[in-house]
């Protein structure tokens, strides 16, 4: 099996001959007279999922600075009987008069402390059960379009981020509507923030496996990941706005 290798401290052999000559026998001059690079062997699964969590890392902070304002907009109207008939404009405008910059991100700490946990949760789940799912099932695509194996994974994906998420959308909510809280309401309504994210990660996965090859010339991985991520939330919509008024 192959194995990637990630490089340690030098070891400075001159160091090394003073404490312990011996330790030096039957290396090359150049390794004595260098320093010696040691490689420690690391299995392919373990630089994946590496790769999954520091992506997830980097999508949920700047995930954060980004969109809190407008998530916050869109919970107060999903969520407060002030605003349900609202426009997107007025709600902005009332909160931002009422309360500053700080009301936009009104429940975005919640968020930060927990996204990049949960979001890296979500990556590194998608890429394990992918790789796993190719090694030991068959592999077909429903109507020659849709890959079973990415839609499965892209689910397990985001069970594994709304088990971690829920307690954090909670307070974020609360927050972002003004309601009062205790500790003993966190799961509430965990179960449609589950099925919520397992559908949104399910749906974003097999967009940007289906759709890049239909367009000519490609898209980048900016253009590919904003489309499928807007498609995967119009997907699944409904579900929002009844997680964020359970």
């Amino acid at each position: 099996a192959s194995r990637a290798c990630i490089p340690c401290t030098a070891v400075s052999c001159s160091a090394m001959a003073h404490q312990e000559p011996r330790a030096l026998d039957g290396l090359s001059d150049a390794a004595r007279e260098g320093s010696l690079e040691v490689r420690i062997p690391v299995q392919p699964d373990v630089v994946e999922w590496a790769t999954g969590f520091l992506a997830g890392a980097a999508y949920g902070l700047t995930s954060v600075v980004v969109g809190q304002p407008l998530d916050t907009v869109k919970t107060r109207m999903q969520a407060r009987p002030d605003s349900l008939n609202m426009g997107t404009c007025r709600v902005t405008l009332d909160l931002a008069r009422s309360q500053g910059v700080r009301g936009l991100y009104r429940g975005g700490m919640p968020v930060f402390l927990g996204g990049t946990l949960f979001r890296s949760a979500q990556f590194g789940v998608y890429e394990v059960a992918l790789r796993q799912l190719r090694d030991r099932a068959p592999a077909w695509r429903f109507g020659g379009v849709l890959d079973w194996q990415v839609a499965l994974a892209g689910a397990a994906g985001g069970v594994a981020r709304g088990l971690i998420e829920a307690p954090f959308d909670f307070v974020k909510v609360s927050k972002q509507v003004e309601q009062k809280w205790t500790p003993g309401l966190l799961f509430s309504g965990s179960g449609v923030t589950i099925l919520r994210n397992a559908g949104l990660f399910c749906a974003f996965s097999v967009y940007r496996d289906i759709i890049p090859p239909l367009i000519p010339g490609g898209l980048s991985a900016f253009w590919t990941g904003a489309l499928c991520s807007n498609l995967g939330w119009l997907t699944i919509w409904p579900l929002d706005v009844i997680k964020s008024q359970r």
